[in-house]
């Protein structure tokens, strides 16, 4: 299962960075913004589907990466 989020090995020590799993935003699809060495930006997506890869670091609650509420991102 380690291997489905993005984890390269087994850990060796606690600060194995190589067993990290990848980042998330939550119903967004793998576009390139969960690698951790993906860009970042504090600007959220104003749509469901952003036309960049970079992570989304949100500054305010609901700590969101999209400006629209769709609680259905995941029926898809």
């Amino acid at each position: 299962m380690d291997r489905n989020l993005g984890v390269s090995r087994v850990a060796t020590s606690s600060t194995d960075a190589l067993a990290y799993v990848d980042l998330c935003h939550w119903g967004r699809f793998g576009d390139g913004h969960q690698c951790r060495n993906s860009g970042t930006t504090h600007t959220l997506s104003p749509m469901d589907i952003p036309d960049h890869a970079l992570f989304m670091l949100a500054i305010n609650s609901p700590s969101d990466w999209c400006n629209i509420q769709n609680n259905y991102r995941w029926h898809g």
